[in-house]
């Protein structure tokens, strides 16, 4: 078979904007805005104390420094979380995984499932509260999860897990059920 190297045409390519996305659940959207509340009692309870200890610093410009950074590193983080949701959603196709996410650094991820050797959902106190779990997507040669989608509903979580282990494996994947 003689070797052949075409040349494609850029046009012709699929495009990304056409990719139709599923979004993340709303109670995602709960939850990122209660960490952020919860980082913010955290931020300013710890930046009070540090001023009850180290008095000389009450009344100078660290106080000052500490609590405006603190509040712009807060709404930097807020930003993140509500302008970064219109456009974060995933797409399960034929042939591809794809997650999008994103405000300032925006990106898409998009991974074969023929690479795809493992799949494992995780789910942490906050996410059993609120019926949530992440899907992360295993290739090889990566240290960690290639493409980790978070705010899926537990139930649709599972299923996309057993749609792609059985994909993958080839195999019943209801011994990797998360409880």
């Amino acid at each position: 078979m003689p070797f052949s190297n075409l040349a494609i045409d850029p046009s012709e390519l699929p495009q990304t904007a056409d990719l139709e996305l599923q979004p993340l659940a709303p109670a995602y959207r709960r939850l990122l805005r209660l960490q952020w509340r919860l980082t913010a009692l955290f931020g300013f309870g710890l930046a009070a104390l540090l001023f009850y200890w180290v008095p000389e610093w009450r009344g100078t410009a660290a106080y000052g420094a500490t609590g405006g950074g603190l509040a712009l590193l807060l709404v930097f983080y807020y930003l993140t979380i509500e302008l970064g949701w219109p456009w974060a959603g995933y797409a399960v196709r034929e042939h591809d995984v794809a997650f999008r996410a994103g405000w300032l650094f925006r990106r898409l991820q998009v991974c074969p499932v023929v690479r795809i050797q493992n799949c494992s959902l995780s789910r942490g106190p906050l996410d059993r509260q609120y019926g949530l779990a992440t899907l992360r997507l295993y290739t090889a040669g990566a240290d960690g999860a290639d493409i980790r989608i978070p705010g899926l509903p537990l139930n649709e979580a599972e299923r996309l897990q057993q749609h792609l282990l059985q994909r993958i494996h080839g195999t019943d994947s209801s011994a990797h059920r998360l409880d």
